[in-house]
């Protein structure tokens, strides 16, 4: 199988929990942390919106990088092989007062 070329770098904290970092256009390599369970991926945030360098990246989009990228410490398979698992979004708002 091609390996992909991705604006993403992944870190692997635990067996079930990795730090994704995006290479996107405002220089910002927003952390975005996933957790795995049987039936469901948790996000604590998605980075930019969909902001990343297109570049000479095969896989820019978030939800592609989980689906088709193999990860070496998740047996070399996509964290959501298939789209089999939903997706479970925490974020954050941020406001200013004055």
């Amino acid at each position: 199988m091609e390996t992909l070329s991705t604006c993403f770098v992944y870190s692997t904290l635990d067996e079930t929990t990795f730090l994704i970092v995006g290479d996107d256009k405002l220089a910002e390599y927003p952390f975005i942390y996933v957790k795995v369970y049987v039936s469901v991926l948790v996000f604590i945030d998605t980075g930019c919106g969909g902001a990343f360098r297109d570049g000479l990246a095969n896989v820019t989009c978030l939800r592609v990088f989980l689906e088709t990228y193999l990860i070496v410490d998740n047996d070399n398979q996509a964290l959501n092989l298939g789209s089999e698992k939903n997706y479970v979004v925490i974020s954050h708002i941020v406001t200013s007062t004055t």
